[in-house]
């Protein structure tokens, strides 16, 4: 496979995910099938499926742009001494398709122990952030602060996706 080939693959991989992405935020979990991201990236009829062999693959993918993508908004963050500007900048109006795909992705989690697990290892990046923060400010015992700071941020996330930023 020559690099153009790879690179074009890799390329064409990216925008399915990415499109996976859309579909959750605007469809839902239910409403992800590898058709349902063909149409929505005017993509001839199996172009998706060429790519990701399974709703389990498609749905991975999503998660990894969707933690790519996190991963880039926390170590932007630097030395960040809380986690308040990734609140705003993840709830802002621009965001929102993230916000709501992130969401499903968290509900499908729930109903999918599999899929559960390889979101974990996304988490862990979060986690370990929070624990860095906390350690910073001195808490006593930082992987349990970590562990209530995240289900606030996790809490305010919900928050704001179904009430704004002014529920």
């Amino acid at each position: 496979m020559t690099k153009k080939t790879s690179t074009h693959l890799q390329t064409r991989r990216q925008a399915i995910a990415a499109g996976a992405l859309d579909v959750l935020a605007e469809q839902g979990t239910h409403k992800l099938t590898h058709r349902s991201v063909d149409r929505h990236l005017g993509l001839p009829q199996g172009s998706t499926s060429y790519y990701f062999n399974s709703r389990e693959a498609l749905l991975m993918a999503a998660a990894d742009a969707l933690a790519q993508a996190d991963t880039q908004d926390v170590l932007a963050l630097g030395d960040a001494s809380d986690l308040s500007p990734l609140l705003a900048l993840w709830t802002a109006p621009p965001a929102r398709t993230r916000l709501l795909a992130r969401l499903e992705l968290f509900l499908e989690a729930a109903r999918n122990p599999a899929f559960q697990a390889h979101m974990a290892q996304h988490r862990a990046l979060f986690r370990h952030l929070g624990e860095a923060v906390m350690a910073r400010r001195g808490e006593p015992n930082p992987q349990a602060a970590a562990d209530e700071a995240i289900a606030h941020f996790e809490g305010q996330l919900l928050r704001v996706t179904v009430f704004g930023s002014d529920g």
